[in-house]
């Protein structure tokens, strides 16, 4: 139910973000070079049973003012994912810019989360301010501090459940409208954990950050792979 209502709100995100991020061009490339699409709510394009047995190749472009990820379906472009870059105040600030752009790709051989340019846009969004907001980030707080937000909101909104019981959207609109307002609310909780140094990624109860690398994921799920070259030729498909 929650992945629904989040899908729908993502759906009326339209297309295009903007962030200026107090960082220059190189540290924000950095940043998004770690960005992984799939790592986003519902996991998109992890299951091959959702796009007709066909895993999604997602290849990462680097330009001198953009970087694009090309989600391939074989060799056709399910869609593509551009952020593009300004330098502002002599190239100590950026500001990123977001846009999508659905390819040709069938639908029945594009993961559901890409045939939709609403859709994968809010996901890019998310994914790129997650990357961004990394390079920001305070001083990391305690586990037990982390907690104690958590806590605090959980028991803010048993009260408010009580006060204002919630009533079933009984239409399309109200489905979408609430989605969109839990989805603000999901995001100002990230935002403050954050800002607290509080890790937002994967899955758990909070515990203390280690400093250990760990080894890299091995399961099937795509990641992206760099490609030799821009979009030279302009015909809106990877050169390789």
């Amino acid at each position: 139910m929650v992945m629904g209502l989040l899908a729908m709100a993502l759906a009326g995100c339209g297309n295009g973000y903007s962030h200026v991020v107090d960082k220059p061009q190189s540290e924000v490339v950095a940043a998004l070079e770690d960005l992984d699409i799939t790592a986003q709510p519902g996991n998109p394009g992890t299951d091959p049973k959702a796009s007709g047995g066909t895993l999604p190749d997602i290849r990462l472009e680097k330009a001198a003012d953009h970087m694009t990820w090309w989600v391939m379906s074989g060799d056709k472009v399910a869609i593509s994912m551009t952020a593009n870059f300004e330098p502002l105040d002599g190239g100590k600030r950026t500001r990123v810019t977001t846009s999508v752009a659905r390819g040709d790709a069938p639908d029945d051989s594009v993961s559901p989360a890409f045939r939709s340019v609403g859709i994968t846009s809010g996901l890019f969004s998310l994914a790129v301010e997650g990357e961004l907001n990394k390079l920001t980030d305070g001083p990391r707080a305690s586990a037990e501090d982390c907690r104690e937000m958590i806590e605090k909101w959980r028991e803010a909104g048993e009260a408010e459940a009580e006060m204002r019981p919630q009533e079933r959207p009984q239409n399309l609109s109200q489905a979408i409208g609430e989605g969109a307002r839990n989805t603000i609310k999901l995001q100002a909780m990230a935002d403050a954990l954050r800002r607290r140094g509080c890790p937002t990624g994967g899955g758990g109860a909070f515990a203390p950050v280690s400093s250990e690398m760990k080894p890299a994921d091995d399961s099937d799920a795509p990641r992206p792979r760099e490609t030799d070259s821009a979009d030279t030729s302009g015909d809106g498909i990877p050169d390789n």
